[in-house]
């Protein structure tokens, strides 16, 4: 098993802030020479440290709008409850609707037999 990953954000954060730390450190060390000058430059780091880890920190505090669901394909579409279709004979068949995507008081079902176009009163219209 491999132990390579990404990265989290709040990582990458801590990393940032050690080489900012470690900059800081080697500006001291360059600048001894000069007290006044490497205490300017180290407020100025800690200080752009500490605006961009607050920034980072309640960037990743703000919740991600949700994701669009994506549409199911014919083969993943969702299948609703089986109806029990009486017919005209008195031979009732289970049968499920077909989403057709359309609005409209007509319904296709689907049955062992075939389809069957039932309109909004329940009634069978067409077989096929």
């Amino acid at each position: 098993m491999s132990a390579l990953h990404t990265l989290s954000s709040r990582q990458n954060l801590v990393i940032a802030g050690l080489a900012l730390m470690t900059l800081a450190a080697i500006i001291v060390l360059l600048f001894g020479v000069s007290p006044t000058a490497a205490a300017s430059i180290l407020s100025a780091l800690i200080i752009l440290a500490v605006v961009a880890l607050r920034a980072a920190m309640t960037a990743g505090a703000t919740p991600w709008a949700p994701r669009a669901q994506p549409r199911p394909t014919a083969g993943e579409a969702e299948v609703g409850p089986p109806l029990l279709l009486t017919l005209a004979d008195g031979e009732t068949l289970v049968a499920r609707e077909v989403n057709l995507g359309q609005p409209g008081e007509h319904r296709l079902l689907l049955t062992r037999k075939g389809y069957v176009l039932v309109n909004g009163a329940g009634e069978v219209i067409y077989r096929l």
